[in-house]
């Protein structure tokens, strides 16, 4: 499964080569990628008796997740280097502030060569994707190079492509290389469990994103749009029965309706809801 993965990637590269020259956007994607490679490749590095432990995030929203298991990890010992990388070209310096993070870069493309040179200098230890950002071959390099590689804070819809059909026998051969899955909650055991059968270390550990939120409220300052908007509204804050859905998706806000219309709803005639998109169209 993985020569035909690779084999698409190859045939869709000169489609990608093109583009690559007539699209800025995309040409500055991989100049990113091309740089921070060669940055960190000439870094001074000495491994000696440190622990590496390399954890890989999508996006800004999984950077939370990696925040959390980074702070744990620096108080276990201070001697384990972190290594962050991410995918996303959204994610800004600011995202990655971190003092637990001892190096932040883009992940290269998914080619079967792009990362041997990143693990020969590093040998990481431990390898862990927060989430769902599973590439193939990022996957099997780790394991090819000796790492004990987890999937944490794990996530899957059951209506994923990456479930149905031949994509499902790929997906768990991926997921085979994983010594040990840990979903978000457990309502998705079933789901993980039929991919990866008996033989996985498989458990509901929870969504370390939770953490660093809180860590967020308890040591930081609130930011100027969060303190007006608690003045404005203080009054329902301290007498009103809320509910508050944060970061919802249209298909969220549509079974949250469904609720609505229903006998089950009379249970809240009371309360107040109060809805935080995603995002806004």
């Amino acid at each position: 499964m993985y020569f035909f993965y690779n084999l698409l990637l190859f045939i869709l590269f000169p489609l990608f080569y093109f583009l690559y020259l007539i699209i800025p956007k995309l040409k500055r994607i991989v100049t990113k990628r091309k740089l921070d490679k060669k940055r960190i490749l000439a870094l001074h590095f000495e491994k000696g008796k440190k622990k590496v432990i390399w954890l890989h995030s999508a996006s800004v929203g999984e950077l939370d997740q990696a925040r959390a298991l980074a702070k744990v990890i620096k108080e276990k010992s201070t001697d384990n280097f972190i290594i962050q990388s991410y995918y996303s070209d959204s994610v800004t310096e600011k995202h990655l502030s971190d003092q637990n993070f001892d190096l932040t870069f883009i992940l290269p493309f998914d080619f079967p060569f792009a990362y041997s040179e990143i693990l020969k200098k590093y040998k990481p230890d431990i390898c862990v994707i927060l989430a769902w950002d599973t590439w193939p071959n990022l996957i099997r390099n780790w394991k090819k190079f000796g790492a004990k590689v987890y999937l944490a804070c794990a996530t899957l819809s059951a209506n994923s492509g990456r479930i149905k059909g031949f994509a499902k026998k790929f997906t768990s051969r991926i997921f085979s290389y994983f010594d040990g899955i840990y979903v978000s909650h457990e309502i998705l055991l079933p789901l993980f469990q039929d991919l990866v059968g008996k033989s996985k270390v498989l458990s509901a550990l929870g969504d370390t994103r939770f953490d660093t939120v809180l860590n967020r409220i308890n040591s930081g300052t609130p930011p100027i749009s969060f303190s007006t908007f608690e003045s404005r509204y203080s009054t329902d804050l301290k007498s009103a029965k809320i509910m508050l859905l944060g970061s919802t998706y249209p298909i969220c806000e549509s079974y949250f309706l469904q609720f609505l219309e229903s006998k089950e709803s009379e249970t809240y005639l009371e309360t107040q809801f109060w809805i935080f998109p995603h995002k806004w169209d």
